[in-house]
């Protein structure tokens, strides 16, 4: 190539021993070739070597999941949480930033949790637009979304679209899980940023084992009783004392159902209203301490 007409570095000083003479180029776009000619010049004139080529290295990209710090995780993490069989388990936050110093496009990011406890039932989904994405690996523990088409700013929307999700009723939430974030510029990977996800435990109902039921047969003048049924907290697994409410409930020959007033106890008068009509009993158990019912 002509160096007259080439981009120019260029140093002044005075050298004794020029063979030994170094420079320093930053800011060079990798990976790729470059070609170069070395030149001296002093006060006869200017020579040029013969042409020379390097190699330069690519820089990795980097991510950074909570680029101000606000959920308070390590270095370029993310701590957040999610309630069991809920939405809304992001792995980072809305100042997501990702740089590549040498200026390429990110081509893929990539997405594993490392420390899955409760099995299948714990995985990765994307729930933004698809649109310019080839995305693999969804309800997985190992998400992959790939694009040419998409800028590094995009990216960091998209990765705000990613979200653990566990599907287990009183799953496992004394360990945090681990999601590494990674991201390539089609070169290579990032160091992966870890998101920090707490586990958060709702109430789930208690289940019924055996139904409430009559003692005998209700008659005209005379008290119904009703034997408690048999609940348990199966789901949650604690040890929850029970708390029961009734209400008794009349369904005359229309098939109207009507509740009796003031009704919320355990035995129950047959008298001449409720004559011919079905006679039902409503037992309402709250797990007190645990909440729900």
């Amino acid at each position: 190539f002509d160096p007259l007409t080439a981009n120019k570095v260029e140093e002044s000083g005075s050298w004794k021993d020029p063979v030994r003479f170094s420079t320093y180029l930053t800011n060079l776009v990798g990976p790729t070739l470059i070609y170069y000619r070395v030149f001296a010049e002093n006060s006869v004139g200017i020579s040029y070597s013969s042409e020379q080529t390097f190699q330069t290295p690519n820089v990795a990209p980097t991510i950074d999941l909570d680029a101000d710090n606000s959920t308070k995780a390590n270095f370029t993490g993310f701590l957040g949480r999610v309630y069991e069989q809920q939405s809304g388990g992001i792995v980072a936050d809305k100042d997501v930033v990702i740089e590549d110093t040498d200026g390429d496009s990110i081509r893929k990011i990539i997405v594993v949790l490392t420390n899955p406890i409760d099995g299948d039932g714990e995985f990765l989904s994307f729930i933004g637009d698809e649109t310019n994405l080839t995305i693999s690996g969804k309800g997985t523990d190992s998400l992959t979304i790939e694009s040419r088409k998409i800028s590094n700013q995009e990216w960091c929307k998209i990765i705000q679209k990613v979200e653990y999700f566990i599907d287990y009723d009183a799953p496992d939430n004394k360990t945090k899980r681990e999601i590494n974030v990674s991201v390539s510029d089609g070169f290579d990977l990032s160091y992966p940023a870890t998101a920090q996800i707490t586990v958060l435990l709702v109430n789930d109902p208690p289940v019924l084992k055996i139904a409430p039921a009559f003692e005998t047969v209700p008659v005209f003048n005379d008290s119904a009783f009703v034997n408690p049924g048999v609940w348990a907290d199966e789901l949650d697994k604690e040890p929850c004392t029970y708390k029961f409410s009734y209400k008794w409930q009349v369904k005359n020959s229309d098939g109207e159902i009507t509740t009796i007033e003031n009704s919320n106890v355990k035995a129950l008068l047959i008298s001449e209203d409720y004559c011919g009509d079905s006679i039902r009993i409503v037992e309402k158990v709250t797990d007190s301490g645990c909440g729900g019912f």
